[in-house]
């Protein structure tokens, strides 16, 4: 899994294009395998337009209370398989926090 974030321009598109109708694709291939095979062989310049970050530069590393706060300061917490009950707790603190460092108080 990943994120991807695509600019507007006729070389995206021409690479949406060649990802979609990649020969691997249509026979079934994942998006990453076919990504790998068109970055392998450079397909459309690739290497001169895709940056490839590090896991982390979007999301926490899973899972997220091991790795989350002090030293780490990720953009996104990330709670992937995280049970209902730990997201709405967890959510209920970060609320919480939030409206005190704003001087607002929670909604009854």
């Amino acid at each position: 899994s990943g994120t991807l974030l695509v600019k507007n321009s006729d070389w995206s598109r021409s690479l949406l294009a060649a990802w979609a109708n990649h020969p691997q694709a249509l026979q079934g291939g994942s998006d990453q395998q076919v990504f790998q095979a068109l970055w392998r062989n450079n397909t459309l310049g690739i290497w001169e337009h895709v940056v490839i970050l590090p896991p982390t530069a979007f999301n926490s590393e899973a899972p997220f209370f091991a790795h989350f706060g002090p030293p780490n300061s990720f953009p996104v917490l990330h709670l992937m398989g995280d049970a209902a009950a730990v997201r709405r707790q967890l959510f209920a603190c970060l609320l919480s926090a939030a409206c005190a460092a704003s001087g607002s108080e929670l909604a009854p």
